[in-house]
């Protein structure tokens, strides 16, 4: 069993696309936390991988994106397995 951590569970009846994606935990000195605010909702810096992307790219890619942020990822907190489309 691995030590990473699994986040959500699959709902019964939901049909899921899947779509690679990587968010960022972005913490300012204050310990603070960096989020894109939406006219949805507020979300973590990060979204959809681009073909041949990795997480790191992804996370810098949409940090400059959406929050202006030059990212530069330390620590890997987690993944979601992939869910049956």
């Amino acid at each position: 069993m691995s030590d990473i951590p699994v986040f959500g569970i699959p709902l019964p009846g939901i049909t899921y696309k899947h779509r690679p994606s990587a968010y960022a935990l972005v913490r300012n000195q204050l310990g603070e936390i960096a989020v894109a605010r939406t006219p949805l909702a507020c979300y973590l810096p990060g979204g959809g991988m681009d073909p041949g992307e990795t997480a790191e790219q992804t996370i810098q890619r949409e940090g400059k994106e959406e929050c202006g942020f030059v990212l530069r990822p330390l620590h890997f907190l987690g993944v979601r397995p992939d869910i049956e489309c």
